[in-house]
């Protein structure tokens, strides 16, 4: 049985990517994603709202650090980890401009 995705993860989707100025994107996977993410889990975003990728936060003890899972590093052959340029170069393998979200933009407790 699928698990159906609360209004509240979609609506809160439907505000990030429209904040983003993506065109007609679809809300759903981001929601999806969000609603069984852990609290320092971040997803890397299609203007379409599709998640191609994710990564997480690690703190470290003066900065945290984000970083792509090993998963999203092997499926597009990612040169970096660190979050942000892992980000950039997966946009230019893509051709498409990406965004990250964060667990957290979408509030509460996981």
């Amino acid at each position: 049985m699928t698990q159906s995705i609360h209004p509240f993860f979609i609506s809160k989707a439907a505000a990030i990517l429209a904040a983003a100025k993506a065109p007609n994107p679809n809300p759903d996977p981001l929601a999806a994603w969000a609603q069984n993410a852990e609290r320092k889990a971040v997803a890397i975003v299609a203007a379409s709202g599709e998640v191609v990728g994710t990564g997480s936060y690690n703190n470290g003890t003066v900065v945290t650090y984000a970083y792509v899972d090993e998963e999203t590093r092997s499926r597009y052959g990612l040169t970096y980890g660190v979050l942000d340029m892992a980000v950039a170069e997966l946009s230019n393998k893509l051709g498409m401009p990406l965004i990250t979200v964060k667990r957290s933009q979408f509030g509460g407790a996981r």
